[in-house]
């Protein structure tokens, strides 16, 4: 099998017959994956899509169809593992035996996934019967397997499904015997599925109907016809129920039956309500010839041939003359109902019809009734006879029954609105009867029929042993019981449900319990929350020490007093309220006569109140209390009662003593305001800064004294808006220090919300001179940039502009010169440096123009100055930072990248230098930048006084004066120039946040 196609050629050359030849064209052209093997079984050849299916190498024998002198299952590395043993097994049966055969199997393909083939294979014998060749056929039956494993999943599914449906669920074969009942068909039944199975079910048929039901059975069977019965069978309690089993054939596209299915259904309850029926029939029968109920008979020609005496009667009629015709009688129906009798009789006439209709009549004397008429068709030979009927006047009972409805109406919504539902139980039967409330309550469908084991397992396990008990005296002869349990839901919640019902006996001695059901679930909870929020309450009172009360002054008792009020104000909780006048002793003795001024104040005019006093506590001492009192006023505007709260706030007290203390130590200005925005506290550096006392605060009008008069209406009209809310707000304003000097201060205002008002406003004022001066500056850096766009603009249009005109004629005249020219040579170099100067007026042009707003790397925008100016290589420049670099103004950083510009551009175009050095040294003191060089210096007459129509060195010096930077330049003819520019840390260096003046 491993040898090469070339080594191998001469001899399939040599044993190739034409059969082979042919065999193989004949397999390489049909459109399936085919196959031949030697008579001893191994694979000799396989089509071409077979092999690219298998991904065999263009060279491989099987595609020639080569002998090499395989083993008969050589070919089984070709297919899954899991598939040896059953290739195995069918391919040695078939070699055996000599006969056809099939497998199916899992192959592998070129890239070494597998899917699913049939294999077919037939022998090719001679005509003397040699076996020759096996001849094989592979399809691919990979969707099919798919879909087969589909299906067998569906299959389980639907069975899945139809076992958890709530019915009764049979298949059966054509001949009629069982072969399948769902899982609830064995539960309701408890039988098994073999106990079911062929003619098994008709154990579970009651006896009487047996026959009657197989009977139907198997005539359905032998007809083919859905199959219909109504029959007992035995539920898995020993109990028979009535049963509606229907069944339905299952036909193939030939119209035989393959099964048959059905349904069962339990029906008991109906055909108790059908006997019932028929029993209120034979009562409705009697009742109407007691109640001597009128009859009638009406022939089909549409005439009354018979009217009873008692009609005549009913009808208000003259019983003495004849009975009405037709349109007589029509004339008596109330004219709403008249032509729905008309048509009604023509129907019943036509089409041999009864009836049962209450209409209404009208009476010859004006008189409203209701009449019921019953009618039944008398047929013989198939044609009508007559139509006999009765008519009875209900009216009583119409009326009744309305009043009834319109009653259990209200009754039901009266029950729906208070989640009260009415039941009624028998404890001799165990029969318990239940409203459509009743059922909402517990939860449960009509269907469902209650009983005291089913209510019992779904009252909380906690709360059973208790109904139980309620159930055991109830059915012992208790003429009553009243209880509350917790009922437990379908979906896990819980109800609870307050039962109360009282015992009623008829004569015969039975006795029914009838009650109510309700629903206290909401309430049970508003209590739980009550008492959870009573303890709350409770607690926090205790936490903050406060405490509630309830006084009547008009007859001096204190009504309530909450446990921590007890303690608050220094008596035992386990005591009895105290008096008034008990509680008042108990006052500091400076603080009676307000408090009793403010108490008689507030009953007088029969309003709140809110004030502090001192208490002397028998345990604790002195006590500063805060009392707040509510007005209860009755309807009519009478005074009842008050009622309020009591905090102990010594503590605040002395934390407030304590605070102020530490105000006073805090180095920014800080006052205390009252809600109506009157002075209370000024700290000591609010006070030694204003050079005022605290009376001075408070006594006078510090807005207009000590602020600036041209910041005073703005800050008055802020402060008023402010302190007309509850909003925190800021303001800044110029403020007079004692030294005279007016000063920029930010004035930050925080109110202190209590219970939705404001009880105070603290401020504080910080000094924002600096930022203030900062803005100032920005405002001035803004018209200076304002100035400098407009000079960039005029300059680009006059100066630059004819420049570049000059520029375009000179290079235009130079085109025309000869290049062997001596002035040629002079005229580019000319025409080189307008260019050179058009381009850095450009950008001299732009920097006007542009305001600096980003951040710069010195070092970066330094060290690309030498490529700008396309300096020489060999012109020796570097430029080195001394110290820890750090963050610098962004103002300052861009005037000293353009100090240090210039300097490098004089250093590069006028020093003819080969070494130019900067140096950036940062240090606390502040920043340092020394820009030096080894050329031919600068002309001392220049360097003090400049080059005349230049501006380089002035703009340098104005530059570094501008920041607040000292220049020094220092030059001669042998060392070079030094251009030095130093710069405050104040002024250069950008703080870090936590170090900058607090604003």
């Amino acid at each position: 099998m491993g040898k090469s196609l070339a080594a191998i050629k001469p001899k399939v050359t040599q044993q190739q017959t034409s059969l082979e030849a042919e065999l193989q064209a004949t397999l390489s052209v049909i459109p399936a994956y085919t196959w031949y093997a030697g008579p001893s079984g191994a694979l000799m050849f396989v089509n071409q899509r077979h092999a690219d299916y298998l991904g065999l190498p263009k060279d491989h024998p099987l595609r020639f169809g080569v002998d090499v002198g395989a083993e008969w299952d050589s070919h089984l590395p070709l297919l899954h593992p899991d598939d040896h043993a059953e290739m195995r097994r069918a391919w040695s049966h078939c070699l055996r035996t000599g006969c056809a055969g099939e497998v199916s199997f899992r192959a592998r393909n070129a890239e070494g996934g597998y899917r699913w083939f049939l294999s077919r294979v037939e022998p090719l014998r001679a005509s003397d019967g040699t076996l020759l060749y096996w001849i094989g056929v592979t399809l691919d039956i990979d969707d099919a397997k798919r879909a087969e494993d589909a299906l067998r999943k569906s299959e389980k599914e639907l069975r899945d499904a139809i076992d958890t449906i709530p019915a009764l669920v049979w298949s059966a074969l054509p001949d009629g015997s069982n072969s399948y009942v769902n899982k609830r068909f064995l539960e309701y039944t408890g039988s098994s599925e073999e106990q079911t199975a062929g003619s098994g079910w008709q154990a579970l048929v009651h006896p009487d109907d047996l026959e009657r039901h197989a009977g139907k059975w198997r005539e359905a069977v032998a007809t083919g016809k859905p199959h219909e019965s109504e029959v007992r069978s035995r539920r898995s309690d020993g109990q028979y129920r009535w049963q509606l089993d229907r069944g339905a054939p299952l036909r193939d596209e030939d119209g035989n039956i393959v099964k048959w299915y059905g349904v069962t259904t339990d029906i008991e309850d109906r055909k108790r309500a059908e006997e019932g029926l028929r029993r209120n029939e034979f009562y409705l029968a009697e009742g109407q010839r007691l109640a001597h109920t009128g009859s009638w008979v009406l022939d089909p020609a549409g005439f009354f041939p018979y009217w009873s005496h008692e009609l005549f009667h009913i009808y208000g009629l003259d019983p003495a003359k004849e009975g009405p015709s037709l349109e007589e009688y029509l004339a008596l129906i109330h004219p709403q109902d008249r032509e729905f009798m008309r048509s009604l009789i023509k129907k019943m006439v036509a089409e041999a019809l009864g009836c049962d209709v209450t209409k209404r009549i009208v009476r010859p004397n004006g008189e409203l009734r209701y009449i019921r008429c019953v009618g039944t068709p008398v047929v013989e030979d198939d044609t009508l006879q007559r139509i006999v009927g009765t008519a009875m006047d209900v009216t009583e009972h119409e009326l009744l029954t309305q009043e009834l409805r319109r009653r259990q109406a209200y009754l039901a919504e009266a029950q729906s609105l208070s989640h009260t539902g009415s039941f009624g139980w028998k404890p001799d039967t165990g029969e318990i009867v239940w409203s459509e409330e009743t059922y909402r309550i517990f939860g449960y469908d009509h269907a469902v029929k209650p009983t005291i084991d089913l209510l019992a397992q779904c009252v909380h396990p906690e709360d059973r042993p208790d109904f139980l008990k309620v159930i055991e005296s109830a059915s012992a002869g208790a003429t009553q019981f009243e209880h509350t349990y917790r009922w437990l839901l379908a979906d896990g919640s819980i109800k609870h449900v307050h039962a109360v019902a009282h015992a009623l006996q008829d004569a015969s001695g039975n006795r029914e319990f009838v009650g109510a059901a309700t629903d206290v679930t909401s309430i049970k909870r508003a209590e739980e929350e009550l008492r959870t929020s009573e303890a709350y309450l409770s607690e926090a009172q205790r936490l903050s020490q406060t405490g509630s009360w309830a006084w009547n002054p008009v007859t001096g008792d204190i009504r309530y007093w909450s446990e921590e009020c007890y303690r608050v104000l220094g008596f035992d909780p386990r005591g009895p309220l105290p008096r008034f006048e008990t509680f008042f002793q108990r006052l500091h003795p400076d603080d009676k006569a307000p408090v009793r001024e403010q108490y008689e104040r507030a009953i007088r005019d029969k309003a709140d109140f809110e004030f502090e006093y001192r208490l002397v506590h028998p345990d604790k001492g002195v006590r500063d209390i805060h009392v707040v009192g509510h007005a209860v006023l009755d309807r009519s505007g009478d005074f009842g009662e008050f009622v309020g709260t009591v905090i102990d706030i010594t503590e605040r007290k002395r934390a407030e003593q304590e605070l102020q203390q530490l105000v006073d130590l805090v180095p920014q200005l800080i006052v205390v305001l009252g809600p109506d925005g009157k002075w209370i506290y000024a700290n000591r550096t609010a006070r030694e800064y204003t050079g005022l006392t605290l009376e001075e605060f408070r006594s006078k009008e510090v807005i207009g004294r000590s602020i600036h008069p041209g910041d005073v209406e703005t800050a008055r009209a802020v402060r008023e808006r402010g302190l007309a809310g509850s909003d925190p707000f800021e303001l800044d304003a110029r403020q007079l220090g004692k030294d005279g000097i007016y000063r920029w201060f930010l004035w930050r205002y925080k109110p202190l919300v209590e219970e939705g008002r404001v009880r105070r406003w603290y401020v504080s004022a910080t000094e924002i001179e600096s930022r203030k001066q900062e803005e100032e500056r920005v405002r001035q850096e803004n018209v200076r940039l304002e100035e400098r766009t407009r000079i960039a603009q005029e300059l680009h249009d006059t100066l630059l502009q004819n420049f570049l005109s000059a520029s375009m004629q000179l290079g235009a005249t130079v085109n025309g010169v000869p290049s062997d020219s001596p002035v040629k040579v002079r005229l580019d170099r000319i025409l080189q440096l307008m260019e050179q100067g058009i381009e850095d007026g450009r950008k001299a042009l732009q920097g006007l123009r542009l305001y600096d707003t980003a951040p710069l790397d010195l070092v970066q925008a330094f060290s690309g100055i030498q490529h700008e100016l396309a300096v020489p290589f060999d012109v020796d420049f570097r430029v080195t930072v001394i110290g820890e670099e750090r963050a610098l103004h962004l103002g300052i950083q861009h005037e000293i990248y353009r100090i240090g510009r210039e300097a490098l551009i004089n250093a590069f175009r006028h020093s003819r230098a080969t070494r130019v050095e900067v140096d950036l040294e940062y240090a606390d003191s502040g920043l340092r930048m020394r820009i030096r060089d080894n050329g031919c210096g600068v002309d001392p007459q220049v360097l003090e006084t400049g080059r005349e129509g230049h501006w380089g060195l002035a703009g340098i010096r104005e530059r570094a004066a501008k920041i607040g930077g000292l220049l020094k330049i220092c030059s001669n003819a042998s060392t070079g120039t030094e251009v030095e520019l130093s710069i405050p840390s104040s002024i250069a260096l950008e703080l870090p946040f936590a170090n900058r003046p607090s604003e």
